[in-house]
């Protein structure tokens, strides 16, 4: 009878114990981000890849935007690092998303979540010039102002509502 009294007194005080602690929300913030944007490769003009560095929070955003005839795709991931990964291993990794992989020792996101197509609006596109690759391929480079809503998951993470105003080739 104490033993079974015992165990309950045990399973209560672990269960007010939980949910005493409170969950930690990472909160990221574009404005409190360092920006690398990628427009270019080794041949010439490419889609657009646009990385926020959280290094803090140790996380990055990362928005990849190309342009085919008269569609725009566009998808963003939330990539979440270890703690221990430092400011120059997140760095890495960022340059092997678009280069060759020089780098072959980089952290590995410890979660990795996909934004929702609904999260962003597209508020103006405009054409601005054109670029060639080394190939003499035609590309129109355009101009392109976003917007990007709040999102959550509502347990670990919010991202801040922001706005980005980019370019964008498209291959002729």
């Amino acid at each position: 009878m104490n033993v079974l009294l015992l165990l309950k007194l045990f399973l209560l005080c672990f269960s007010i114990s939980c949910f005493a602690e409170q969950q930690v929300i990472i909160e990221l913030d574009v404005k409190q981000a360092k920006k690398i944007e990628v427009r270019y490769g080794d041949i010439g003009p490419r889609s657009t890849l646009l990385f926020y560095l959280f290094k803090e929070k140790k996380s990055i955003l990362r928005i990849h935007i190309d342009k085919k005839k008269d569609k725009i795709n566009l998808d963003s991931k939330i990539y979440f690092f270890d703690k221990m990964v430092t400011d120059e291993g997140m760095k890495k990794w960022v340059n092997n998303q678009h280069s060759c992989g020089v780098y072959p020792d980089v952290p590995k996101p410890i979660k990795t979540i996909l934004m929702t197509k609904d999260n962003y609006t597209i508020k103006s596109i405009k054409t601005i010039g054109e670029n060639k690759d080394v190939f003499k391929n035609v590309f129109i480079d355009h101009e392109i102002k976003l917007e990007f809503s709040v999102f959550t998951d509502k347990v670990n993470f919010k991202l801040n509502s922001f706005a980005v105003d980019t370019k964008v080739y498209e291959k002729q």
